[in-house]
């Protein structure tokens, strides 16, 4: 699967939460967890053509030096509809969604939240596809 990871701040992104660690966060767990990280080209050969996707929402309070940010960690995948096996439409097929408060200085703590969401994916692809763990 590929993985997509986007809406992070330009701010928060100079502040240290880069889209590029978190890229290599997911990327390697995956990984680790024996799954396949696909280029965009082979995205586009896959079936299903999977794509985890990693989306932020993060807003700065300056006066309290506070981010609130929303995480969303989900799989989209093409599925067949079974009314008509020609028709294949794009679907979100798991997910897992927070939103935290964390001091400008701790950004760095959401990349762990980020990889226990992706753990939790890990368990339920694994669950789905009878594999144990």
């Amino acid at each position: 699967m590929m993985v997509v990871v986007t809406g992070i701040s330009p701010e928060a992104e100079r502040e240290g939460l880069k889209r590029a660690d978190l890229l290599a966060d997911v990327e390697g767990r995956l990984r680790q967890a024996g799954i396949r990280v696909l280029s965009r080209a082979e995205h586009f050969q896959a079936p299903g053509q999977p794509h985890l996707y990693v989306r932020f929402i993060d807003q700065k309070r300056t006066y309290m030096e506070l981010y609130a940010i929303s995480i969303a960690v989900h799989l989209e995948q093409h599925v067949r509809l079974t009314r008509d096996a020609k028709v294949l439409v794009p679907a979100e097929t798991w997910g897992m969604t927070g939103v935290v408060s964390v001091g400008a200085k701790e950004l760095q703590s959401v990349r762990r939240l980020v990889v226990e969401y992706v753990d939790m994916f890990v368990e339920a692809m694994n669950a789905a596809n009878g594999i144990a763990t």
